[in-house]
């Protein structure tokens, strides 16, 4: 049954993310970051990190990584360079 509330924690600072949108392009980051947040609400918590500076790791939980759970899910999003858009990969 799908949760009605999710935690999204980003694991990187505001400068991070600038430089990774000029890298990657803001529009496409953003479209990547919302499929990551929005994907399988049956898990309620969710960390994503900037594994380099064109990929993005989702860990989804369900109970949190501050509660020492382990991923029951993770998704991540690299980036194509010569197509200029993201692919995921589980």
């Amino acid at each position: 049954m799908p949760t009605e509330s999710r935690t999204i924690t980003l694991h990187f600072d505001a400068v991070r993310l600038t430089h990774f949108k000029l890298a990657c392009g803001g529009p496409e980051t953003e479209a990547a970051l919302g499929y990551l947040s929005q994907w399988n609400y049956t898990f309620p918590h969710v960390d994503i990190y900037m594994a380099r500076d064109d990929e993005l790791t989702a860990c989804y939980r369900a109970e949190g990584a501050a509660a020492g759970d382990r991923p029951g899910y993770v998704i991540g999003a690299i980036f194509n360079h010569e197509a200029k858009s993201f692919s995921f990969h589980s």
